[in-house]
Order: C-alpha cells, then sequence, then structure tokens
C-alpha cells in the first residue's frame, strides 16, 4: 500500500475496530488481511517474500503517529505506556554506569 492510502486504511481501521487500538499484532493482521484478497491463492509466505504485504513496522509506525495526533484513536493502553515510558526516561536519567 502507498503510504497515504495506507495512513486512510489504518485510520479507518483504528476508528470503526476498537480491538486494533492496543495490539500492532491484530492491527498488522487486519492489515495484511484486506491485501492478501487481491492475491488470493497465493502463499502468504511467498507473499512477504515478494514484497507484496505492507511491511509490519510500517503499519506499527503509522498506529503511533496517528494516536499520537487523534486522541480518539488511542486505545485503552497508550495513557499507561506513555506514563510508563516517562518514568523509564527518568531512571535513564540517574543512571550511573559502574566500571
Amino acid at each position: 500500500m502507498k503510504n497515504k492510502k495506507l495512513r486512510e486504511h489504518i485510520h479507518e481501521g483504528l476508528l470503526h475496530n476498537v480491538y486494533l487500538r492496543d495490539s500492532d499484532h491484530k492491527l498488522v493482521a487486519w492489515v495484511w488481511r484486506e491485501e492478501i484478497k487481491e492475491h488470493w491463492g497465493d502463499d502468504i509466505i511467498n507473499l512477504l517474500n515478494m514484497d507484496k504485504l505492507t511491511n509490519w513496522e510500517s503499519i506499527s509506525r503509522c498506529r503511533r503517529l496517528l494516536q499520537a495526533e487523534n486522541e480518539e484513536l488511542r486505545g485503552d493502553n497508550w495513557k499507561e505506556r506513555h506514563e510508563k515510558s516517562v518514568e523509564v526516561a527518568m531512571e535513564l536519567m540517574d543512571y550511573k554506569p559502574e566500571l
């Protein structure tokens, strides 16, 4: 999928399918299910090897960008993950390596 089309597709998925908001695995499966319909009968492994399916990292990156921009697309775990990231950052700032 092209970037703009992927972004629109993921936005639609997050908007209408709450279960996709907290799981990249479910989101990737949802995107790939649509893409596989175009290649019905092909082996999934071959589709991956031939780069016919969108890279899972691109899907995940797109989800993160959309959720950062649109509060209504965030899942239940979004706030919790971001609070935890602040805690980890603070711990890393105080980190003193022992030699």
